[in-house]
Parts: C-alpha cells; structure tokens; sequence
C-alpha cells in the first residue's frame, strides 16, 4: 500500500488517487511550500490545459510553476497543481515559450532592480551558496578567495527567512549572509557576494535626493545620526557624506547604503543611471579556464586587445596557468575583470593600444594625468567639488593623505589630476554618474 501524500494542513490523499484525479477535479484547499526557483510573473490568460491523453481539460490560467509541475487556478479561483509529465504537447509548448520570454527579462534585470524588488523575494528555505545564482536570477560571482580565508564551502547552506511585509529580496539575502559573516553588494551586471569585512574595507559611492530636506546639512547629520554613528569619519570611521546641491553624495559600505535608503526612502540614483543605459562588451564565461584562457575568450568576445603583464605578475607567484572558475553570463567586461582580478590583488589599465592586466602595485606606481571636465561644478565652486573628489574617490591616495595622487583646479569646472588608472576609471566613472543624475 502506497503512503499517503499530504498536502498542506487540510488532509491527505494517495498518491495513486491524486494521478487518477487529474487536473485536480477534488474540492481541497492546497496549501503549498514552493520549491527552491525564483519567482516568475506570468499573465492571467485564461487558456484550456489539457493532459497527454486528451481525456482531461480544464480552463485556468497559470499561476505559477515548478521544476516538474504546475500550478493552474481555475475560473472557480480553486487553484490545483499538476505534474508536468501529465500536459499536453501544446501546453508544453506554451510554457517552453513563457520561460524563453521571462528568462529574457531576467537577464536583462540588473542585480540593484532584481534585489529591491519587493515581489521576488523566495520562499523561505535553506539554499546552497551555489544555488544562488539560480535561484535568484542574475549572475552571481562568489568571491572564493575570501570565502576560503573564512572556511566557508561553496556548498555551505544559508538560510532565507520569510520575507516579512516591505521587504526586498536584498533585505532577504542580507539576512540570510548574516549569520555566516557575508554580504551582497550589486555591480552593474554581477551580484558580487564576499565576506563582510571585505566588502567593509572598500566602500561604494551613492547619489541620494532628499527631497523633504529643508537644507542639505539637515539631511547630513540625520544620516550620520542615525545610520552606524561610528562609522563616519568625524568619528574615527571611513564613511563620508557631502553635499552636492540639490544632492547629498555619500561613500559607505554596500550594507550602510542599503541602511539609509531604507530608513529615509530614498534610492541610489547613480544605480539608477546604470540601470537607463546598456553596458557596452558584454561578455559570457563559464567553466573552470586558465588565466591566458579566460583573457583570449574575453578579448575575442569584446574584440579589444587583452595582454597580461606576466613579469609583473610573477612577483607575486602567479602566472598565466592560473585557474578561475567562473560562470557569468552577458555581464559587462569590466564587472567580469573587476571580480576576477580583485581576488588576486590584480588590476587593470585601458590605453589606446588596449587593455593590459597587472598586479595592483604596479599600477598604483604608474600614474596618468588627465584633464576631467565637471559640467555639473556651478561657477565659484571648484574648490568645493575638489574636497568632493578626493574624499570620495580612493581618499588614502591622494597627497594630503600620503599618497601620490594630485588635483588642481585648471578652470571654472575642470581639473588636472594624477592618479593611478583604477582611481581615474573611479573619478571618471563617478564624475559620469553625478553628471548625469543632474
């Protein structure tokens, strides 16, 4: 005798009675727990479904589905689930066709709309690290070297809590990251995943508008009053907060960020402009690749010109056989470069000749001058949008701090700076952005 099949709280069924009933002609109320996918939002149309051997039909519309069945509520508002291997041709057909078209809006998601959206939180459960990147539906790079530093497995369980009322799938997966000591931050194309001190270590810049504010410093000093005291630099910390009318422009960690977004109902603005405009050279690896493998499929994919300083790299015991394991699909090659070459203290440069990857503390000895045009700096605040610059972009880099880095103004709104290339990709990127937002 076969076990019984229990469904919800309401009662049970056998499992060979259910497959006879098909298309759940049973009066029972279901009460189902979802399986590990993320959630999809199909239309209401109100179709025919039939099963596979034509005797069986019911009108419904589908209102969600899983690996191997669907759940279909009928014109009655009954809602019934239904294997997959019991459909029709046609009906598979249909759903082939539904999960083409939401897979394609999927990737075309970046992961800050994905992670504050409100209707995509999962169901609670546990979920493997690995999992994630399926689960929640955009690329997801795992920061393995941290991850190893911290003995966590990439098989390694996290919990996902019931999202409760208000809450976004990032306020869902912090929860979850918590408890192992791990953090999200949103890239422009990749979700990058990593253990919270190191996502701590270096902060990311935001574009706020305080539109209730009666004054820009008011809006200041409730942020830095009620969003970790500790951690601003007035108080021993790295946090910084400026005022760029009619914006409020703060460097903090991804988590803090996400903090006063949520305590003041305000959204990143430069995320916001990143979202409007396509990256350009997306690009798509999988597999486990060596480095020299990874740059000629980069370098095809983009068509620029990718070498790798090899004698630069051997001082730090690396070579071009080294390994990465990636699986990111149409992210930007940039995102893809950042993550991969941070884990092993590399960087990279883009000249006309194109893009070179070396150890960062070649690049940090090797600076360029550029002319950065400001549009957005108002005449007789050069001066100000100087300090701006160079408390938020890599502020320990600059000659005040000890660095080596250099700024003069060099007209109503330009400056002539000296930087290493990663923090003039920074500059450039952040002088684009508030540009923009304006």
């Amino acid at each position: 005798m076969k076990s019984p099949l229990r469904i919800g709280v309401i009662g049970c069924i056998s499992l060979e009675r259910l497959q006879q009933s098909f298309l759940g002609f049973i009066a029972i109320v279901i009460v189902v727990q979802v399986c590990a996918l993320p959630r999809s939002s199909f239309g209401q149309e109100i179709r025919t479904w039939q099963d596979n051997t034509g005797g069986f039909s019911v009108k419904a519309t589908l209102a969600r589905q899983e690996a191997d069945a669907v759940y279909l509520k009928k014109e009655s508002g009954e809602e019934i689930r239904v294997p997959k291997s019991r459909l029709s041709a046609a009906d598979l057909s249909y759903l082939a066709g539904l999960n083409k078209t939401a897979k394609a809006k999927e990737q075309s998601i970046s992961p800050a709309e994905r992670m504050a959206d409100p209707k995509g939180t999962l169901p609670a459960g546990s979920y493997k690290l690995t999992e994630l990147q399926e689960s929640i539906g955009v690329p997801v790079y795992l920061e393995t070297g941290e991850l190893d530093l911290m003995g966590i497995e990439l098989d390694t369980e996290i919990a996902f809590p019931e999202a409760e009322d208000g809450e976004n799938l990032g306020d869902q997966l912090e929860k979850a990251l918590r408890p192992e000591k791990l953090s999200w931050q949103a890239l422009r194309t990749v979700l990058l995943v990593s253990t919270r001190a190191h996502l701590e270590a270096k902060g990311e810049i935001a574009i706020y508008r305080f539109r209730n504010a009666a004054n820009p410093s008011q809006a200041m000093n409730a942020i830095q009053t009620q969003i970790a005291p500790d951690s601003w630099l007035a108080s021993g910390g790295t946090g910084v907060v400026f005022p760029s009318p009619p914006f409020i422009v703060v460097s903090q960690t991804p988590e803090n960020q996400r903090a006063i977004q949520k305590q003041f109902g305000v959204r990143d603005l430069r995320a916001s402009t990143n979202q409007r405009s396509k990256p350009d050279n997306l690009v798509t690896v999988q597999g486990t690749m060596s480095l020299d493998a990874l740059v000629e499929s980069l370098s095809s994919q983009s068509r620029k010109a990718i070498r790798i300083d090899l004698e630069a790299l051997e001082d730090l015991g690396l070579s071009g056989g080294q390994q990465v394991d990636l699986d990111l699909q149409n992210v930007s090659l940039e995102d893809v470069l950042n993550c991969v070459l941070r884990s092993i203290a590399c960087g990279w440069v883009e000249e006309k000749s194109g893009i070179t990857i070396t150890t960062r503390d070649k690049l940090r000895s090797q600076l360029v001058q550029k002319r950065l045009v400001c549009k957005f700096v108002r005449p007789g605040q050069a001066a100000s949008a100087m300090q701006m610059l160079m408390q938020m972009v890599a502020p320990d880099t600059w000659q005040a701090s000890g660095g080596q880095g250099s700024i003069a103004i060099a007209g109503a709104n330009a400056f002539n700076i000296k930087q290493s290339a990663p923090v003039m990709r920074e500059l450039e990127n952040f002088v684009f952005a508030l540009g923009r937002v304006r």
